[in-house]
């Protein structure tokens, strides 16, 4: 059975190593605008560059790796 971190790479899986804003968007869901909102918070991870934005695959699933809820979740005895 997959857990958390096969899905996320499933999810990255055909990506090309660097993305766009709008792959983005497609990804998490949101608008365009919602992503850079998120990008210039810090809440997504990506480099400011000539007016535009690069986003690193993996620093973008590491970061989504990281904030997980099933990361965080515990069993009780």
């Amino acid at each position: 059975m997959g857990g958390p971190h096969d899905a996320l790479d499933a999810l990255f899986a055909n990506l090309p190593e660097t993305l766009t804003v709008k792959e983005v968007s497609a990804l998490v869901r949101k608008t365009p605008q919602g992503v850079y909102s998120m990008l210039k918070a810090g809440k997504i991870p990506g480099y400011e560059v000539a007016g535009g934005w690069i986003i690193i695959r993996d620093e973008l699933k590491e970061q989504m790796r990281r904030g997980s809820s099933r990361e965080h979740q515990t069993t009780e005895d």
